[in-house]
């Protein structure tokens, strides 16, 4: 009996660690809230590299009549419309190990669910 109350503390106490390093890993909250029971329309364009990517944004961002910085390139972007809305603009995944292609289209798609969650000192 001893033993199995043992166990089951320590097993708490490693699921307790766990947790409170996960929350540390993953650092501090977003600044938008995601909105869950909501449907989206996604429209997603493809192109070949993140250099066409960065000039995709500048061109968009020019027709508008809108400040972008030139001091940074995006790797990806994401436009929030109305109703729900997303025009997500992303590079090609070169093959099953472009983990850093991946993890460009996994942070824009959270773009497109939370909205713009970046600090006000990282908005490009």
């Amino acid at each position: 009996m001893v033993i199995c109350v043992l166990r089951a503390v320590l097993l708490l106490a490693a699921i307790l660690l766990v947790s409170c390093g996960d929350s540390l890993r993953h650092g501090p909250p977003l600044l938008t809230e995601c909105e869950p029971d909501r449907e989206y329309t996604i429209t997603v364009r493809i192109l070949p590299t993140e250099d066409d990517v960065e000039k995709a944004y500048r061109e968009y961002m020019r027709e508008r009549g809108l400040r972008y910085s030139t001091e940074v390139s995006r790797a990806g972007w994401t436009v929030l419309r109305p109703e729900g809305e997303r025009l997500m603009v992303l590079p090609a995944i070169r093959g099953r190990k472009d983990t850093s292609s991946m993890a460009v289209w996994g942070h824009e798609l959270v773009h497109a669910f939370c909205g713009d969650w970046h600090p006000p000192d990282e908005v490009l």
